[in-house]
């Protein structure tokens, strides 16, 4: 079965919605952004999405476990086992999406840090739930997305603003300057890589 992240996405919220949870997509994590966000009562869910399980993902999914209960790579295609145990020494969970979820590795977070918790707590009470993950940066929706366009427009209008004076002036979710420039270098770099293979 083949189908695109933002169609993982669609199957990832059914299953969060049958467990109880609310979901959110591209929820800003240590300058990037985790796909997906489950959260039931103050209990936090992290999914990274991906079509097979690499490394590269597991490496997402065990950052993640600094801001969530839970961490998981969802993924389309059969995993080695060899992936397989590499998730279960970091503590991520893996599921496998197709017609269902299935739960192929459970998660087992032991690095969930309380100052992080309280952030994420606090976006899913600031932002809209739902949502498509996977999607080109302007064509979805998320926070990072919306800070980088208020942004843009406010160092068009103050062409030597420096990232201190952007941090104060846009409101914002970072939690400092530092990470708020990281988020929006992505963004940049996800918008030049889509217009690339638009003129190609």
């Amino acid at each position: 079965m083949n189908f695109p992240e933002s169609e993982m996405t669609v199957r990832m919220g059914r299953w969060f919605e049958a467990w109880g949870y609310q979901w959110w997509v591209e929820m800003p994590s240590c300058g990037s952004c985790i796909d997906m966000i489950g959260r039931r009562g103050n209990f936090l869910v992290a999914i990274e999405m991906k079509v097979c399980l690499s490394w590269k993902v597991i490496r997402q999914a065990a950052l993640a476990q600094l801001d969530a209960h839970e961490s998981y790579v969802a993924v389309l295609t059969k995993p080695k086992n060899t992936s397989l145990e590499k998730c279960r020494r970091v503590g991520v969970g893996v599921l496998r999406v197709g017609r269902d979820v299935q739960v192929l590795v459970s998660p087992r977070n032991k690095h969930t840090f309380e100052g992080h918790i309280k952030n994420m707590l606090r976006y899913t009470d600031e932002f809209e739930c739902g949502g498509v993950a996977g999607l080109p940066c302007l064509l979805g929706g998320g926070p990072a997305q919306d800070v980088y366009r208020k942004v843009q427009a406010y160092r068009e209008a103050h062409p030597k603003a420096t990232w201190r004076e952007v941090f104060d002036k846009i409101p914002n979710h970072y939690s400092h300057v530092a990470s708020m420039q990281g988020a929006m270098r992505i963004v940049r770099e996800r918008l030049v890589a889509r217009d690339r293979r638009r003129s190609h």
